[in-house]
């Protein structure tokens, strides 16, 4: 009895083996898709900052290829992920609030990879990527990271974890290491053919933990040096533990800067012990952030305010299997590619093109035509919806009342002149400005027929719980 059941043993472990060996003979990419909630491109390495906050992306973007222009579909992190994940605007995938999330009769990265024989695992720290949202469609293994989660709920069944999410906005789970953790863990099993693995790291969200050895190498005193110091480590939102529009002296924009930049450079930790466990010969890396983080520049600090340059502009890097090496990309991409473009890289075919476009586009010889890259709000935290347009080194951005829908304000900036976007330009008699503003006016017109036509309305919304609105309020989004 004993060898029988050692031969029966054997004879499975003999059969997975030879599953993995025959997965390796895939020639489809392993495909790791690693988000950072917060992460703006210019305090990045790769990005040109001074500061060694990220010396893993900049290593990777060496080996690939970096894009030196992306925008995120959104100024916060639900329509950004959701574009993301599906490669369509937010008016044309539905998760434009709070409260909602990806229309059910969209199909996802993850649905549609899966489809095609990927084994596919999130791992992922923000109550914006709770399975109510929809973004969980398509993973065989979604773990939201927080204190005491267990094994998800298969795929379909209903969700309670919302009620199940602490109320803190950095539960010691959801630490970018812990995350890490848990996704190299997956990395580890071996499987029988190629594997998606997503993973979303929330540490640069405010409040900013004060991470060291990073915090005082970035700056020389203390995060407080007095009782009336503002403690930017602490709150739901820095607006509140600083007025929103008061100056603020350059010692404490100093203090506050580094601490974002030391939970950057933590982050950067936990990215460079994921990309240390893939072999690269057989996997596709892109690395990006959901969206940015004013530190100030207009008068504010955080997300979901304004649409501005600094809440939209992210890092983007490609590495690994059919990417070039050393290459960098200047023409403006948006996030909306994403989706088509690591489609393409798992030769996915038969499927209706997204928004986007593959960003494959790039690497040959020369620069293809730039496309229009647009972005919007529809639920910004200063009651507006706000579209954009950015063409070159120009941006138009125009702004509606979202109760009433009237024209708010448009704007132009030029980023050659003004990159930090300070100084409007608006010329009436300017013909490229004119050309500018009648692509975004047939865009937004296009969106809000999408949005206004996006199917049966029921099962558009999350059920907005006790513990749901806690959250929401502890991440500073409900006022």
């Amino acid at each position: 009895m004993f060898w029988s059941k050692l031969v029966i043993v054997a004879g499975a472990l003999l059969t997975e083996a030879a599953w993995v060996e025959m997965g390796r003979h895939d020639s489809r990419p392993d495909i790791v898709l690693v988000t950072v909630d917060c992460l703006r491109s210019d305090h990045t390495g790769c990005g040109g900052y001074a500061r060694n906050t990220t010396p893993a992306l900049d290593a990777l973007a060496r080996r690939g290829v970096k894009f030196e222009t992306a925008l995120a579909a959104a100024d916060w992190t639900l329509p950004s992920l959701a574009s993301i994940m599906t490669g369509l605007h937010p008016s044309r995938h539905g998760a434009v609030a709070a409260w909602a999330k990806v229309w059910p009769q969209t199909q996802t990265l993850a649905e549609r990879l899966a489809g095609r024989g990927y084994a596919t695992a999130a791992f992922v720290a923000s109550v914006f990527a709770d399975p109510d949202t929809g973004l969980a469609q398509g993973f065989q293994i979604y773990q939201v990271c927080k204190p005491q989660s267990g094994l998800p709920p298969p795929p379909g069944s209903p969700s309670e974890l919302a009620e199940e999410l602490p109320t803190s906005v950095e539960p010691r789970d959801s630490d970018a290491s812990v995350v890490a953790d848990r996704a190299i863990r997956w990395l580890e099993q071996p499987l029988p053919g190629p594997r998606f693995l997503w993973v979303h790291i929330l540490d640069p969200h405010y409040p900013y933990t004060q991470r060291e050895p990073y915090f005082s190498q970035f700056h020389p005193g203390p995060a407080l040096e007095g009782p009336e110091d503002p403690d930017f480590r602490s709150g739901a939102d820095g607006n509140d533990v600083w007025p929103g529009g008061k100056a603020l002296p350059e010692r404490l924009q100093s203090s506050m800067v580094a601490l974002y930049d030391s939970e950057v450079r933590y982050t950067d930790d936990a990215i460079g012990r994921i990309l240390a466990k893939l072999d690269m010969t057989r996997t596709l890396v892109v690395v990006t952030g959901d969206h940015g983080e004013q530190l100030r520049e207009h008068g504010w600090i955080g997300h979901g305010h304004s649409s501005s340059r600094q809440e939209l502009h992210v890092p983007l890097v490609m590495a690994g299997e059919s990417v070039p090496v050393g290459k960098t990309v200047a023409t403006p991409v948006s996030l909306v590619d994403v989706m088509s473009t690591l489609l393409t890289a798992a030769d996915a075919t038969g499927w209706e093109p997204p928004d986007g476009a593959p960003l494959q586009r790039f690497f040959g010889v020369g620069n293809p035509a730039a496309l229009d890259v647009f972005s919007e709000s529809l639920e910004s935290l200063g009651c507006e919806q706000v579209y954009s347009l950015l063409e070159g080194q120009k941006r138009l951005v125009v702004r509606f009342d979202r109760k009433s829908g009237a024209l708010g304000s448009l704007s132009c900036y030029d980023w050659q002149v003004d990159p930090q976007e300070l100084r409007p330009v608006l010329e009436a008699k300017d013909s490229s400005q004119r050309a500018l503003l009648d692509t975004l006016s047939r865009h937004v017109e296009l969106m809000r027929r999408a949005f206004y036509a996006g199917g049966d309305p029921t099962g558009r919304d999350i059920r907005l719980t006790p513990g749901r609105i806690e959250q929401l309020a502890a991440l500073g989004y409900l006022r």
